[in-house]
């Protein structure tokens, strides 16, 4: 829940049956529908992670700003590609968490292979890590204004 508001995403989860050479008939897609606070607490718990292959976090304030009053104004943001993982001791590739999770906490779950942006920078917005964000110097704070909010002047 966002400022009142229940964010919901599309995941489409991908899971391989029973074959580490992956053969494309061999892919499992399904569908579900999942509230944004649960998948960014599920990274913030290291269960969420992201295959190294991913590019870096480079999203600005800006850019987290908009995606913030997207979800308020309850405006689609897009859909996420979540790969289930079997076996968290062994997952199909290299992981790394989301920036500002400790690696400690990583116990791979599901990869983000589409969304990581848009839910790092929840996390972000959420959880407040401290490292600057792309284009400043210092770590920065998200605060909502909830009288303009209450009365949608977002």
């Amino acid at each position: 829940m966002l400022g009142g508001y229940t964010s919901h995403v599309r995941c489409l989860k991908i899971s391989y049956l029973k074959s580490r050479e992956y053969p494309i008939n061999m892919i499992n897609l399904s569908y579900d529908k999942r509230t944004i606070i649960d998948l960014v607490k599920r990274a913030y718990e290291g269960r969420l992670v992201l295959p190294d292959f991913q590019r870096d976090f480079v999203w600005t304030r800006q850019d987290i700003e908009e995606l913030i009053k997207s979800l308020l104004e309850n405006v689609f943001i897009g859909v996420l590609l979540i790969q289930k993982v079997d076996n968290p001791e062994n997952p199909p590739f290299k992981v790394t968490t989301v920036k500002g999770v400790p690696p400690e906490k990583m116990h791979p779950e599901e990869l983000i292979l589409d969304g990581q942006q848009r839910i790092t920078s929840l996390f972000y917005a959420l959880y407040s890590p401290d490292y600057p964000l792309r284009n400043s110097s210092y770590p920065y704070a998200f605060f909502i204004d909830l009288e303009k909010l209450a009365e949608d002047d977002i």
